[in-house]
């Protein structure tokens, strides 16, 4: 129904009511329908290739192994994000601007690439990270400041497995290139039209799960801003992962820093893989995960 904007913009006018005021503030704004904004057009006519739903057979029943999923929580502080960042100005495939990387594309590269290689996909299959990409700040779509509904697209990022994890001399640097593509795809207009036209020519099909990992940047959401009476929360986000979905979530850290935790669902034994790639893709900080 709607997305991580639009859940906080109820909670934040739920909290105004609770809290004694007769209705929102403008700050929160008056929530509206307007769905049909987001309506395909007629007829449909979709113009991007549209990886993140490519018609790929699912992964089977057995995959991951059912009772076998463990949730571990990773805390990137400042430290760990600069040497991510700092790795990627020196690498090939970063098309020159690996130090300009934003922290979510550095992240998001690198979480996908460490996930790659724990659960072992063969070098020749595909692998795809997911972007839930906001459009609510795409002016042509018109989408009004109270609008609760779901204003997301979801770009992929694909590459052969093999490349993404290091074989034939891929690089982080490469990975942070695809995820930037990606999302540069999704801030127009024209593109959330044509996944709108694939929608209603395909009926709703499913995201291409086969490898997949789904990847939503909830740091400026304002869920640490939801105030219900008792103040600001110490923590505002998704209370869990799911296997195929993780969050990039702002939290306080034992510094009292700004730092980043990234929750990951994995079978137990790829967790431990994951673990070892995180800690040897971050060597170069002395903080221990």
């Amino acid at each position: 129904m709607c997305d991580a904007a639009g859940i906080v913009q109820f909670m934040r006018a739920v909290g105004e009511l609770a809290r004694g005021l007769t209705e929102p503030t403008a700050t929160v704004a008056t929530p509206v329908w307007c769905r049909e904004i987001l309506d395909a057009r007629s007829p449909p006519r979709p113009s991007f290739p549209h990886r993140e739903y490519d018609p790929v057979p699912p992964p089977p029943p057995s995959f991951p192994p059912p009772g076998d999923m463990v949730m571990r929580t990773f805390t990137f502080g400042p430290g760990h994000v600069a040497a991510i960042k700092k790795s990627l100005s020196a690498q090939r495939g970063s098309g020159g601007g690996g130090g300009k990387a934003t922290t979510f594309e550095a992240l998001a590269a690198f979480v996908w690439r460490a996930r790659t290689a724990a659960l072992e996909i063969p070098a020749d299959e595909d692998a795809r990270l997911v972007i839930a990409a906001s459009v609510r700040g795409v002016r042509d779509l018109g989408l009004p400041a109270g609008y609760y509904g779901n204003a997301c697209v979801y770009p992929a990022a694909v590459a052969a497995a093999g490349a993404l994890r290091g074989g034939g001399g891929g690089t982080l640097g490469d990975a942070v290139e695809l995820v930037r593509e990606a999302k540069r795809s999704a801030v127009s207009a024209e593109y959330v039209r044509s996944t709108a036209d694939l929608m209603a020519l395909r009926e709703r099909p499913s995201l291409a799960t086969a490898n997949m990992l789904i990847v939503s940047d909830n740091r400026h959401a304002g869920f640490r801003h939801v105030d219900f009476g008792w103040g600001e929360p110490v923590y505002g986000g998704p209370a869990a992962a799911l296997f195929v979905l993780t969050f990039i979530v702002t939290i306080t850290n034992g510094d009292g820093e700004d730092a980043i935790a990234v929750p990951i669902v994995l079978p137990r034994s790829a967790m431990d893989r994951f673990a070892s790639e995180v800690k040897m893709l971050c060597a170069c900080v002395e903080e221990e995960l």
